[in-house]
């Protein structure tokens, strides 16, 4: 798999449908998918946990869940396929 990952908007993972999966991976969501360049404002706004709210790696790599890749704190599975 090979992905170019939008540097303002990459996949989060879903809070939507806590504990989802697909193929036993996490269900990630993305506004560029649907709407490229759309802002994303539930994630700062409704999940301040999220990976992707990390400002520096120190913080980033505090998380289980979280892995620091390009300046960027992201879901752990997508370091691994991205």
């Amino acid at each position: 798999c090979e992905c170019n990952l939008p540097e303002d908007t990459p996949p989060k993972m879903s809070t939507y449908l806590p504990g989802a999966s697909y193929q036993n991976r996490p269900l990630y969501y993305s506004y560029a998918t649907c709407s490229p360049g759309a802002a994303d404002h539930f994630t700062a706004e409704r999940n301040p946990d999220a990976c992707f709210n990390k400002a520096s790696e120190k913080e980033c790599e505090a998380s289980e869940k979280c892995a620091w890749k390009s300046g960027h704190c992201l879901g752990k599975e997508l370091q691994g396929m991205c």
